[in-house]
């Protein structure tokens, strides 16, 4: 509360989860670190003093709303987030168009099997939508059936004591950066996150057009902000050294993600609620989650698993991707085209539901996550909440997310990653041993989340209090 008996309040900017939610039905790390943030400061804090700002595409000016009602769901929706927002309207006997063409692609590039299924969906749609189910799918009618608009009224500006808080990855302009230049200037407080400097420190796994956005990001946010938080030691020492260079000084205070899965209970076993994941739990399979890309080295975990065929025949187990597509994937795409052999060990989940990767998680052997840059590593903390056993890179900050209750990799050995996840599948009592720590081990949840960044908020109100 303010010298004038007004209570604070802090307005979260959106803009990145609204802009990512135009292109994918499911989000992804930060967009998820996001919601679940926002949610918990909500519940908190209270909906009058929290607040979501986001650009309307349509008027030109920037709108507010109440995240209580936007963020409702547990297996969050972009295409009901949108419906909520009045940016997408349809209701129609099909499903919606982002979830349907996530399904599709989840089929590969069986053009055949994805006609026939088209197919099969539209008649299904018609004559027995109860048959979408077993696809995860359903009629957008029934989807928005109990949908409902929410109030967007326009934002008309912040007080000097308000806290704008900028929690997400939009690296492009847009109105909300105006407003945080101004309230900066005005000497307002403006917090911002950094995830990780890897299109500015590793431009060699993002394309060229990326990491010249990524630094006219980083040098718009050190302009307007004034304090970020980091999501672990490796990014703040990072942003710090970028700092250091540039002759700035700003507080880069870490707050380590959760290990914690949203909506699922820690060490639970999920039943299998969908096609794809039902298919695969009738076999022994290892799972690495995360967005296909060259960054997250899946074209070395596809060489060891070529040594592990070779080696141990069909006795391997099945290997999973969950996650969608990304960039730079030729590399990987050509391993799999070159050797048929491979391609009956390995299945892509394309952009799986929550549902669908708790399923994952919790029937898998074990998981494997050898990617070569992370910022933090959120496959990592999440195998570890379903009491899961995982190989991981030893790179940057992922040694950060579980210390010594896993193993580590030489993400750029190939050798050490084959004898790891060989080891792993010889040696089930090892896993085994191994998992019985995780299990009793203490891990963060999103209210640890929650909890740090309000106590860094507050600590800006005292800031702002003092001066």
């Amino acid at each position: 509360m303010n010298r004038n008996g007004v209570d604070k309040r802090f307005f979260f900017d959106i803009s990145d989860i609204v802009e990512f939610a135009g292109a994918y039905s499911r989000v992804s790390g930060i967009q998820r670190v996001v919601i679940s943030v926002v949610k918990d400061l909500c519940s908190t804090l209270g909906e009058d003093r929290v607040r979501c700002l986001l650009p309307h595409p349509a008027k030109n000016c920037i709108v507010e709303c109440n995240p209580a009602e936007l963020f409702v769901e547990q297996d969050f929706s972009t295409e009901l987030m949108l419906f909520r927002l009045g940016m997408r309207g349809e209701k129609g006997i099909f499903p919606a168009r982002a979830r349907f063409k996530a399904h599709l692609r989840s089929l590969g590039e069986r053009k055949v099997l994805r006609a026939a299924r088209k197919v099969e969906v539209m008649l299904a749609s018609v004559l027995f939508p109860a048959w979408l189910d077993r696809y995860g799918l359903q009629r957008a009618c029934d989807q928005y059936a109990n949908a409902f608009h929410i109030a967007m009224t326009p934002f008309t500006g912040l007080r000097r004591d308000d806290i704008l808080i900028r929690l997400g990855s939009s690296w492009y302009p847009t109105l909300v950066d105006a407003l945080a230049q101004g309230h900066r200037d005005a000497g307002g407080a403006v917090v911002s996150m950094v995830y990780d400097l890897i299109p500015l420190n590793g431009p060699q796994y993002v394309p060229k057009d990326l990491s010249r956005t990524f630094l006219e990001w980083l040098r718009r946010a050190v302009k307007q902000s004034t304090r970020f938080l980091c999501i672990s030691e490796f990014t703040a020492t990072e942003l710090r050294q970028y700092m250091s260079a540039h002759n700035v000084l700003l507080p880069a205070v870490v707050t380590p993600l959760a290990h914690e899965f949203p909506g699922a209970e820690r060490n639970v076993s999920v039943t299998a609620l969908s096609e794809n994941s039902a298919k695969i739990s009738s076999s022994q399979y290892v799972l690495c989650v995360g967005t296909l890309e060259i960054r997250k080295n899946g074209a070395l975990l596809l060489r060891a698993w070529l040594r592990l065929l070779a080696d141990l025949g069909d006795q391997i187990p099945m290997l999973v991707f969950a996650g969608r597509r990304g960039w730079l994937l030729d590399e990987f795409d050509a391993l799999l085209a070159v050797h048929p052999q491979l391609q009956r060990f390995v299945k892509v989940v394309s952009q799986p539901s929550d549902q669908e990767l708790s399923r994952l998680y919790s029937g898998c052997l074990f998981t494997v996550f050898p990617s070569l840059y992370e910022g933090w590593g959120l496959p990592i903390g999440e195998a570890a909440w379903f009491g899961k056993f995982c190989i991981a890179s030893n790179a940057s900050s992922m040694p950060e997310v579980c210390g010594d209750l896993i193993d580590y990799v030489d993400p750029n050995d190939l050798e050490d990653l084959y004898h790891k996840i060989r080891r792993a599948i010889r040696e089930p009592d090892y896993v085994r041993q191994r998992e019985a720590r995780i299990k009793q081990a203490p891990l963060r949840s999103w209210s640890d989340v929650s909890r740090n960044i309000c106590a860094q908020l507050q600590s800006t109100e005292a800031s702002q209090t003092s001066d």
